[in-house]
């Protein structure tokens, strides 16, 4: 997980969302060598075996296809691996490289992809890649080049556990008591949920959370939906704005709900509706299922369900986390 390697032109890249690209240039005046198409396999290989998974494109022959595949799987990568390799001979030691894998450099380094660059001996500095001043590795021959990326893989310590993405986690028994705000008399258990922003370089901006489904569970109400109210911004703990930014590698508890100790058959949920019309609640006592939805501005969605039990006692409230 974690890298994705573009390779266009197999003067190639490498770009990250989980998957590696491999891409052989698209122009059939200038086709990719057999030794280009056995390297770009053989790093393929070396990302699988690294913990990545690559996806090998070979060629897009439309717009569509470019914007639909290697654009949007640009967009979602965490690294990026640039490969030039020669292509028309301008002089007896000088080459062009592949007008493709610039095109893809220009897009990686707009999103801000950390970059790894080899260059085959001849081929000019010249393009996106002069603009960019980035600093290639040299290679000569083509069947080292497998090596070479895993040497500057290690180097560098490009990581195959972490993507640009949202996770939730919950530790078992969980809860807060705490008073409700206003009424010092009136005490509340309080369920969270941590999401933690995965990656190693981008903070994750503008992160709200909505319901998404609530279900009764059991043999008398198997599946019973249960409406969700009209979609409002769910609260986050300690903190009194609907959306929050969430470092890279770093972490915020989410509200699940709250109930209170002298009503412990009733979940009710933080958010920041001002009329109960927008409000939703969970009666029981019972087996409930709640999915909820975060997003992003600039990661995917995050979908996440909980399973909520509540009974007759503050005791029998529990909330654990379930497949979605």
């Amino acid at each position: 997980q974690g890298l994705s390697a573009q390779q266009t032109g197999l003067t190639g890249a490498a770009a990250t969302r989980h998957q590696d690209i491999l891409r052989l240039d698209p122009d059939q005046k200038r086709q990719s060598s057999d030794g280009e198409r056995k390297a770009a396999a053989a790093i393929a290989e070396l990302f699988v075996e690294l913990g990545f998974d690559p996806y090998v494109a070979i060629q897009e022959q439309s717009l569509r296809g470019l914007k639909e595949n290697i654009f949007a799987l640009l967009e979602q990568s965490e690294y990026f691996l640039f490969v030039d390799f020669r292509r028309e001979q301008l002089l007896p030691d000088s080459y062009r490289g592949s007008l493709f894998s610039h095109q893809e450099l220009a897009i990686a380094s707009y999103l801000d992809l950390p970059f790894m660059g080899f260059r085959q001996t001849g081929v000019r500095l010249e393009g996106v890649l002069g603009f960019l001043q980035g600093n290639c590795v040299e290679f000569q021959d083509i069947e080292d080049l497998a090596s070479l990326v895993r040497t500057q893989v290690e180097q560098r310590q490009w990581r195959a556990d972490w993507q640009n993405g949202l996770q939730s986690t919950r530790s078992p028994g969980e809860y807060d008591d705490a008073a409700i705000r206003g009424d010092v008399d009136l005490w509340a258990r309080f369920f969270h949920l941590r999401i933690t922003n995965q990656s190693r370089f981008r903070t994750a901006l503008g992160c709200r959370a909505y319901i998404g489904l609530l279900a009764e569970l059991g043999p008398d109400a198997v599946g019973n939906r249960i409406d969700p109210g009209r979609s409002v911004e769910l609260k986050w703990a300690f903190y009194t704005f609907p959306d929050v930014i969430i470092p890279p590698e770093r972490s915020r508890d989410l509200d699940i709900g709250y109930v209170l100790h002298g009503e412990s058959d009733t979940m009710r949920f933080l958010s920041f509706a001002d009329s109960g019309y927008y409000s939703a609640s969970l009666k029981g006592p019972g087996e409930f299922v709640v999915s909820f939805m975060v997003i992003s501005e600039n990661f995917p969605e995050l979908q996440v369900s909980v399973g909520v039990t509540l009974g007759r006692s503050i005791k029998d409230a529990e909330v654990r986390l379930v497949a979605p």
